[in-house]
């Protein structure tokens, strides 16, 4: 079953860079029961569609290095619900624990949320990729 979340995980990333004339640079690496995921055109692209769908942000800027995902974003909500949103976005781009547990599939990239408040605070949350054990 591991496997097979690995190679239809692998498909997946191919066939999304099938689309365009550019070729996707992303690797699924297999170390052991873990699969390993880098950052390329189609996780930016699945990124994107998780924040206009689950937290309905509409108004986003993303900017992308070698190993960081940034998204900022202004929230029309107070301190408190902007905190804690926050987390949540950067907790879901990157992967809950319990998701990377039971798929056993984890970022190598990391994920970096600002979300600025009403008031014009920012709030930054930062989830670090996980390492390719040797």
């Amino acid at each position: 079953m591991k496997k097979l979340m690995g190679i239809l995980l692998a498909m997946a990333i191919v066939l999304g860079g099938l689309g365009n004339v550019t070729s996707s640079n992303a690797q699924v690496i297999q170390k052991g029961n873990k699969t390993y995921i880098t950052l390329d055109k189609t996780e930016i692209q699945q990124n994107k569609q998780v924040l206009k769908e689950s937290f309905k942000i509409k108004k986003f800027n993303v900017s992308t290095t070698k190993n960081t995902y940034t998204v900022k974003y202004n929230s029309n909500k107070n301190a408190a619900t902007t905190k804690k949103q926050v987390k949540q976005i950067a907790d879901k781009l990157h992967g809950s624990d319990t998701i990377e547990k039971k798929f056993k599939e984890f970022r190598t990239y990391k994920i970096k949320v600002i979300g600025i408040d009403k008031q014009g605070k920012s709030y930054t949350t930062t989830v670090n990729g996980h390492k390719i054990a040797k």
